[in-house]
C-alpha cells in the first residue's frame, strides 16, 4: 500500500525533526562540563541519527 501524500509530508517533517535533534544534541554535547550529561547527549544524538537513516529508508522504499 502507498502512503498518501500527508502521510508523505508528516514523515518529511518527522525526518527534518530528527535532523534537527541530531543537530542540536551535537551542538550542546561539547559545550558541557559534566562528562555524564555530555555522553547522553552524543547518546541522543546517535539515536536521533538512526531514527533518521530508518525514517529516510521509509521514504525511499518503492
Amino acid at each position: 500500500m502507498q502512503p498518501t501524500e500527508k502521510e508523505l509530508l508528516l514523515l518529511e517533517e518527522q525526518l527534518h525533526l530528527e535532523k534537527l535533534m541530531e543537530e542540536k544534541c551535537l551542538a550542546y554535547a561539547p559545550q558541557c562540563d559534566d562528562p555524564q550529561l555530555r555522553m547522553k547527549l552524543e547518546s541522543l544524538a546517535g539515536r536521533h541519527r538512526m531514527l533518521l537513516e530508518q525514517l529516510s529508508e521509509a521514504l525511499s522504499a518503492p
